[in-house]
């Protein structure tokens, strides 16, 4: 442990290759196989090779990691519609991080690395984000940090750090569980951009994200920290089956991965120079790891709101925790491949309540964020035309009108309304109601030119 605190400290952004070059160093080299290779045992306890001494990058694998020395990609970006150059993924760091860290799990795996790469930000600055962006698969990949912080810039706020801390199937109350419980005082942001909409106030609907950490060791930890005067820690739905399934003794995948990790990078080369070949290795042992205790708090209609193929991609977070998915929403297509759902069978509006622990979690975050003196601002994402059928609009007026009135009474609270810019723009987004990486970039536009922000000078 404390030999990889001390590689966190030697560089000033970690990565994958740097992590398995440097440990080698420190570890066995005497080893028959090639360099390159990864020996993984299999379920009769035989040793497989997984690959050869010298593999051949497929060109999607090649492109992936041709970066910059800035982290960026180095060919543009791709299309018509203009983009924040890609950085360099983060998947293989996050789990390195989280499976090494001292903090037990949440049960979520997303927070988990969210967490840990946040926690690699403080180390590596030496300070918290100005801005910290936070909320649902909805703020994960529709706010964009690059594309803010260049925006920023150019009208003269220098420089803003920007961290994208979502979390699929955040809902208020794991927002307020992060910020006023997870997070210590001094690792809050100056700015909070909270990305989001009616769904994460929703308290109609089980909270399964919710209910999964409250479940974790990680939570039974910050219980142990202690409350301070006045606050109170919400409590899980015990009813719930997420619950009563995780009753058993918790054995963290995280510990399983930093084991086998640590034997294969025993087998992995010392030389700096083949640190993309290690990498790509690395990135496609990450389908060997066991993580099925964690919870999937991918957003849902009835089970998913997603493309399949962009679940798959929900971990290819970059270094400031953003997901950029890149492709664009094509109803005809879309809607060939999954059902055209209604919102009277939508899990996300079933039984919609505009009260309760949701909104309760709210009231909390805007005193939190008030005795903190932390701008907080809500962001009402953009939905598409084919999301917004009539249930839906019906409950997307409630929520402004539940969302206009907190606003008033709370001065400290900023509501931006961002929900029907681009009812038929569809090039914005990666299915009906989430942003791809080009909504994202002129999200983030719109939201650098809001006058009503109250953004830092540095």
């Amino acid at each position: 442990m404390g030999l990889f605190r001390n590689y966190i400290n030697a560089s000033s952004r970690l990565d994958v290759g740097y992590v398995a070059a440097q440990m080698s160093m420190n570890l066995s080299k005497n080893t028959s196989k090639s360099p390159l290779s990864i020996i993984k045992p299999d379920q009769s306890g035989k040793s497989e090779e997984l690959f050869a001494p010298n593999p051949t990058s497929s060109p999607a694998e090649q492109q992936s990691s041709t970066f910059n020395a800035s982290g960026f990609t180095q060919n543009g970006t791709p299309g018509q519609l203009p983009s924040a150059p890609l950085k360099e993924k983060a998947t293989a760091t996050a789990i390195l991080l989280a499976a090494r860290s001292p903090y037990p799990s949440f049960k979520a795996r997303q927070l988990d690395e969210q967490l840990a790469l946040y926690k690699q930000r403080l180390a590596t600055n030496g300070h918290p984000p100005d801005v910290l962006i936070i909320g649902s698969s909805r703020a994960l990949r529709g706010v964009d940090p690059v594309a803010l912080s260049q925006a920023l810039t150019s009208h003269g706020y220098a420089h803003l750090d920007v961290f994208n801390f979502g979390i699929n199937g955040a809902t208020a109350q794991v927002v307020d569980f992060i910020i006023s419980k997870v997070l210590e005082t001094t690792e809050l942001p100056k700015i909070i951009l909270w990305a989001d909409g009616s769904r994460a106030l929703n308290d109609g609907r089980e909270d399964i994200t919710f209910n999964a950490i409250a479940a974790s060791e990680g939570y039974q930890k910050v219980l142990q920290k202690g409350v301070g005067v006045g606050e109170n820690i919400p409590q899980p739905n015990h009813n719930s089956a997420q619950h009563q399934s995780d009753n058993k003794p918790e054995t963290s995948s995280y510990q399983a991965a930093n084991q086998w990790l640590n034997q294969a990078l025993s087998q992995l080369s010392a030389s700096y120079r083949n640190r993309d070949q290690i990498k790509i290795l690395l990135q496609r042992q990450l389908n060997y790891l066991p993580f099925s205790g964690y919870a999937d708090s991918s957003p849902s209609i009835t089970k998913s709101n997603n493309d399949p193929e962009e679940d798959n991609l929900h971990q290819e977070v970059d270094f400031d925790g953003f997901l950029p998915l890149s492709i664009r929403f094509n109803p005809t297509r879309y809607f060939q491949k999954h059902p055209r759902v209604p919102g009277d069978y939508d899990n996300d509006y079933n039984t919609f309540q505009l009260g309760g622990k949701q909104d309760k979690a709210l009231q909390s975050v805007v005193e939190f964020t008030k005795l903190h003196k932390i701008a907080l601002i809500f962001v009402n994402m953009p939905l598409t035309g084919e999301y917004l059928d009539p249930l839906r609009r019906k409950h997307e007026q409630e929520f402004q009108h539940y969302m206009l009135s907190m606003a008033m009474k709370n001065n400290s609270f900023i509501y931006r309304d961002l929900s029907q810019i681009w009812l038929t723009a569809n090039d914005y987004f990666s299915d009906p109601s989430h942003l791809n990486r080009y909504g994202a970039y002129e999200v983030s536009q719109r939201l650098a030119n809001d006058p009503m922000i109250p953004w830092l000078v540095k």
